[in-house]
């Protein structure tokens, strides 16, 4: 995977970060470090960003071995920096969820392999034909209130979020993938898929096991969109909709959840008004469950049996 911030901010260091050393016997100061005949101007506020990126950028050969060596010494200057160390840890935690391996299917929703997180989601083999399973969950309290949130800002991915996958938008309370493991591939009553979504609703949300069962996750239909990000990401799955109605306290993780609040049937219609003007942003599939089924489920939340088509694929 290239590593787009992490080369633009090289950039950034090699043409106005580093200058040729005026004095040779020039001594390390809190802002400066030499290395050979160059001086490493380190302003404070950016030495953590710094050292995020060496390791990561290294691997993916954006780096001369020169500008490899400048980052190093910057990396030494930060060895004790408590904070560094956190970021730096946390972006080794996002490299693994890019390797797990979602289910691949064809269009009728049929099991032909398994490919990664990272794969299934790159545009160009979404292009080809590359097709997943996923799922989307609308969670309601008793006040018949959607919960809403929107996804974080990141570029990376962590637990069960794609952050590269339209960051910053507006969706559904938990979205995610059941995994190529026994227990998710599991057809029966979409009993895989709703395991799945019970971990994502523990992990992504914070809801604590004894809140939650795989028997408060009702399996209602399946979605087929294929939806880019951007020129590089997208998203080409059949979606399992899934609903949740029931009081729960959140604790939803920083690094997935940007914010979440629950709305009214005339606070989303509002939202996605505001999004249709372009001043908020939507997650296309989102839009989709919104208008094609929330707001005529809506009435009925007591008792959704009328609307669950266990057989029924959306838009093919």
């Amino acid at each position: 995977m290239q590593v787009q911030e992490p080369k633009e901010f090289v950039e950034r260091i090699h043409h106005s970060d580093i200058s040729p050393a005026s004095d040779p016997s020039q001594l390390p100061g809190s802002g400066n470090r030499r290395r050979g005949s160059h001086t490493v101007k380190i302003p404070s506020t950016m030495r953590a960003q710094i050292t995020i990126y060496p390791e990561g950028i290294a691997k993916t050969g954006l780096l001369t071995p020169h500008i490899s060596e400048v980052l190093q010494d910057i990396s030494e200057l930060n060895q004790g920096d408590k904070d560094q160390r956190m970021n730096k840890t946390h972006l080794d935690d996002l490299s693994s969820p890019l390797e797990e391996k979602c289910i691949v299917i064809d269009k009728q929703d049929q099991v032909i392999g398994a490919e990664t997180k990272k794969n299934c989601h790159l545009m160009e083999n979404i292009e080809k034909g590359l097709l997943h399973r996923g799922f989307s969950v609308v969670l309601f309290n008793t006040k018949k209130q959607l919960l809403v949130q929107q996804r974080a800002d990141a570029k990376y991915t962590f637990s069960c979020m794609l952050l590269g996958i339209f960051p910053g938008h507006f969706t559904d309370s938990c979205s995610s993938h059941p995994l190529y493991t026994p227990e998710e591939l599991e057809e029966k009553d979409a009993v895989g898929v709703r395991r799945a979504a019970l971990r994502c609703l523990q992990a992504e949300l914070g809801i604590s096991q004894d809140q939650i069962s795989i028997k408060d996750i009702i399996f209602l239909n399946r979605i087929y969109h294929k939806s880019p990000s951007d020129d590089i990401w997208g998203d080409h799955e059949v979606g399992y909709l899934l609903l949740v109605r029931k009081d729960l306290t959140l604790n939803p993780d920083p690094r997935e959840v940007k914010s979440y609040c629950y709305m009214s049937q005339e606070d989303l219609q509002d939202l996605l008004d505001r999004g249709a003007h372009g001043e908020e942003k939507i997650t296309p599939w989102f839009r989709t469950i919104a208008e094609g089924f929330l707001f005529s489920w809506w009435p009925h939340l007591e008792d959704v049996s009328p609307f669950m088509e266990p057989d029924k694929i959306y838009g093919l």
